[in-house]
């Protein structure tokens, strides 16, 4: 199992960073891993429900397809629905810290089955999850202008 979590300090309103979190779309124009987004479902409100998506995680491009669920104004989670992993769940959690200022914490929890697996024993994992995790909040703190912390 790979596992992390990560969390950045940034000078805007919680409600801009989740806005940034919850625009799955918008994923490719800042975070350096997301290839593409495919929306293949939208929610009631229009938000992408199914996303096909491409992640350069440099062992391996992932193929996957994920769910995505929103709690505005804190939380998007998503979870796999069919892919290169065996197993994959993640969420953005964004709290308020006074105005305008919010810490974003992701997290994401990844099995990725017997095959790929292979490929991430020791230090390979944990550079795959500093790629994955904190590359993904450094993406975030790069386009908020704050901090990982």
């Amino acid at each position: 199992m790979l596992e992390g979590t990560a969390a950045a300090d940034v000078p805007v309103s919680a409600s801009h960073a989740y806005a940034l979190v919850a625009d799955v779309e918008g994923y490719p124009g800042w975070q350096s891993l997301v290839d593409h987004v495919d929306v293949r479902e939208r929610d009631a409100e229009g938000r992408p429900l199914v996303v096909a998506t491409a992640l350069d995680a440099k062992v391996k491009v992932l193929r996957l397809v994920l769910r995505y669920a929103y709690d505005p104004p804190a939380r998007v989670t998503w979870s796999l629905v069919e892919g290169d992993v065996k197993d994959l769940r993640g969420s953005w959690e964004v709290a308020a810290q006074g105005e305008p200022a919010a810490r974003v914490t992701y997290s994401l929890a990844v099995d990725p089955g017997r095959g790929l697996g292979l490929l991430l024993r020791g230090g390979a994992a944990d550079r795959v999850r500093a790629r994955v995790v904190d590359g993904t909040v450094d993406d975030l703190g790069r386009r908020l202008g704050g901090a990982a912390g």
